[in-house]
């Protein structure tokens, strides 16, 4: 146990070579066996550390030391494939996940979303979320109680992005169909907050991901004066969604 929570606390701290020296030189001469627990930590400090390559080394060696894959494994190894740039990878493993008996969950999509979200292929994992129940607050809130209104606080950057995509798709076609349902409403809302609550924890991340979705489809916006953490979209200038280029 104390060397999970040693590695578990070089993971919290990004000192992914500390962790690996923990995982690979450490135990082995306390003659204590890896699990999953301290294999998944030293993965997680080689991500947080954008050190992709060993996190999926380390990923690979599982079966070696006669444990596999979990879904916390799958979810770190995805996100240290998107922060290193290597989308396929990143899709590859999402992918794969059935197959290892790992079902993804709700961080899984969040994860693979942020590799995928300016790729084609990040419309099919959106979809996929959406056909299977993720985030169903979020859409409860932002599409059946409140259509002008749409947080996006909790979630990753490029969840963000996807969900905010669609949303803006939808409020575009009603708007389009029924303006006089929006009579007196100029202007929708969505909260991007100051990017805290992601485990990222880097300021304003959600923020500026939205800020360039709005900006590459013409969409006019400013910063809410009253709540930073808020923008505010013209409803007038929603014709642009839906052409965002694709890479």
């Amino acid at each position: 146990v104390s060397y999970n929570a040693a590695i578990s606390a070089c993971e919290k701290g990004a000192q992914w070579q500390r962790a690996l020296a923990l995982f690979f030189h450490d135990m082995p001469a306390a003659q204590v066996a890896p699990n999953i627990i301290s294999c998944n930590a030293a993965m997680s400090a080689c991500e947080k550390g954008d050190q992709w390559q060993l996190a999926l080394a380390l990923f690979g060696s599982m079966p070696r030391w006669s444990f596999m894959p979990d879904t916390t494994s799958c979810n770190t190894a995805i996100s240290a494939c998107g922060r290193g740039g290597q989308w396929q990878r990143a899709l590859a493993l999402f992918g794969f996940m059935p197959q290892l008996r790992a079902p993804p969950d709700e961080i899984s999509y969040y994860c693979a979303l942020d590799a995928l979200f300016d790729r084609p292929a990040g419309q099919a994992v959106f979809l996929q979320a959406f056909e299977r129940g993720a985030f169903p607050e979020l859409f409860a809130n932002s599409w059946g109680r409140n259509l002008f209104l749409l947080d996006l606080h909790s979630l990753s950057a490029g969840a963000a992005v996807m969900v905010a995509s669609w949303w803006l798709l939808r409020v575009s076609e009603v708007y389009a169909a029924s303006p006089a349902y929006f009579w007196g409403r100029r202007r929708l809302r969505i909260i991007t907050g100051q990017g805290l609550s992601w485990r990222d924890h880097r300021a304003s991340v959600v923020e500026a991901a939205i800020r360039d979705l709005l900006d590459a489809t013409g969409t006019h916006w400013r910063t809410c004066r009253e709540n930073p953490g808020s923008l505010l979209v013209s409803l007038s200038g929603l014709s642009g969604i839906g052409r965002r280029p694709k890479k």
